[in-house]
């Protein structure tokens, strides 16, 4: 034991804290402790010494972090990015959902991950807190490493890749994390901008601020004027201040300088500038919007909390303000939360723009889409083009359909429902 703990401490001497090792050390060091009737070689003995390492000397999650500098390039690249280039049209018979389902859309928005950064900067390790009903979160894992999450996560470091030398390294660990962890996707602030001035908006409504990715498309909109938005994750809200008074720096001219005000009133914060915003700690469901809006917005564009997918804020004091707390039925959820508050966007709102997707929970599929149509009747759907993912038997990358004009390539979808006016 002795032996394997001091080669991992060598191992581990990078920025990083973490035991990195060339693809021929490697396998010097599994075949070194290799026992028989081991799952993998020398996993037996090398991972327990990790485990060790990881909690002994508490190394921060090695992922990537944006910096500043990063932060800033890509806020001025948003900002001049041109929208109308995002949008564009695609035959009906080969657009399909994630169930492999076909949709009937007007156009997509496709948008690609160069701008993630912008809001990824702030939000970065906040995102790796979120578990998944089926899963702990990556930090918890991590702050964990003898749980057997941990040790399932971490024997993605014996797996091989054909015809390919794998070492251990930084990247591999990150590659750990998405493919055999969980990781919180964030919302393309690209996407977010290219509606906005799509549609126009000026005042526009955020039920469910996450990452803070529509506020950094909401900051780099030409259009866009006012941001009203809420989330009850406190770690989150405590971020957004920080993420719109680096927006507003950023949008400063030195030869038109513009004030910036910033009042905080506890459980909602206000920031005036180029922009104005106004952020409620609150779950949504909890807000009086009929007061709250001042007068009648534009858009509410939102992608709110899937019933049952993702545990946001899990273990902290807030956690019981959450929606996959609150509510562990679907018709509870949808009847409590989703319909309150989609009615009172429908009063306050001259618009109202939605992506979701039907919740697939224990095997069970929830059809939140049906929902919208008898309540709500919906008057368009955007589509957000994804990577390949239906629930389906098919396993190719390049998934294709047989139309009259020949076999022509699927895009794969996320939608955005337009609910009609009411």
């Amino acid at each position: 034991m002795r032996m394997i703990d001091e080669i991992i401490r060598q191992a581990s001497a990078n920025e990083y804290n973490i035991p990195i090792f060339g693809y021929d050390e490697w396998q010097d060091l599994k075949a070194q402790f290799k026992t028989e009737g081991e799952l993998h070689d020398g996993v037996d003995t090398i991972l327990p010494a990790i485990q060790r390492w990881i909690a002994n000397e508490k190394p921060a999650l090695p992922i990537v972090r944006p910096t500043v500098e990063e932060m800033e390039k890509c806020f001025n690249s948003l900002l001049n990015m041109k929208w109308k280039n995002s949008v564009r049209t695609v035959e009906l018979d080969t657009v399909r959902n994630k169930f492999d389902e076909q949709v009937d859309i007007s156009h997509v928005v496709s948008c690609g991950h160069n701008f993630n950064s912008v809001s990824n900067h702030f939000q970065c390790d906040n995102r790796y807190t979120c578990g998944h009903a089926t899963a702990e979160s990556s930090q918890w894992a991590w702050d964990n490493p003898f749980s057997g999450r941990t040790r399932s996560m971490l024997l993605y470091l014996w797996r091989e890749f054909k015809d390919e030398p794998s070492p251990i390294d930084e990247d591999k660990y990150r590659c750990m994390f998405r493919l055999s962890g969980y990781v919180a996707t964030q919302f393309k602030p690209a996407v977010a901008k290219t509606i906005y001035e799509m549609e126009s908006a000026k005042k526009v409504i955020d039920i469910s601020c996450g990452w803070g990715d529509r506020l950094a498309g909401f900051y780099t909109s030409s259009r866009t004027e006012e941001y009203l938005g809420c989330d009850p994750n406190k770690e989150s809200y405590e971020i957004y201040k920080k993420q719109c008074i680096a927006y507003e720096e950023l949008l400063q001219s030195p030869l038109f300088p513009e004030e910036v005000t910033f009042e905080d009133h506890g459980d909602w914060f206000e920031v005036k500038g180029h922009k104005r915003v106004r952020i409620y700690n609150r779950p949504a469901e909890d807000i009086d919007w009929d007061t709250v809006c001042e007068t009648k917005h534009d858009l509410m564009f939102t992608s709110p909390p899937y019933f049952g997918i993702e545990k946001y804020a899990e273990g902290s004091d807030c956690e019981d303000m959450q929606s996959w707390k609150r509510y562990d039925e679907y018709d509870t959820w949808r009847d409590t939360f989703f319909y309150p508050v989609m009615d009172a966007m429908q009063r306050n709102c001259h618009k109202v723009m939605i992506n979701i997707v039907d919740p697939l929970v224990k095997g069970k599929r929830n059809y939140i889409e049906k929902d919208i149509r008898a309540r709500y009747g919906i008057a368009d759907i955007v589509g957000m083009p994804i990577a390949k993912r239906p629930l389906s038997d098919d396993n190719t990358t390049n998934y294709s359909v047989d139309t009259d004009e020949g076999e022509k390539r699927v895009t794969f979808i996320e939608p955005i429902y337009v609910l009609d006016k009411p």
